[in-house]
């Protein structure tokens, strides 16, 4: 059974990697409109991070063509 902790008791920086959730390699960690952390799912190959704008987690699409 996992207890929880009042975060007030945590001190700042005191969570190391070890102690961190396993993830998704190429994921990244980001804050959903709640500022819930939230993973973004790693995109493919040639995808670039796009932003979806303030409120909403960032995502992988496909690169605008051009230039």
């Amino acid at each position: 059974m996992t207890q929880k902790i009042p975060s007030e008791l945590i001190a700042d920086d005191a969570i190391t990697l070890a102690k961190m959730a396993g993830g998704t390699d190429g994921n990244i960690i980001s804050y959903d409109a709640s500022g819930n952390p939230v993973a973004i799912a790693t995109g493919s190959s040639g995808e670039i991070l796009t932003s979806a704008g303030a409120g909403a987690p960032p995502t992988f699409a496909a690169a605008a063509g051009g230039g």
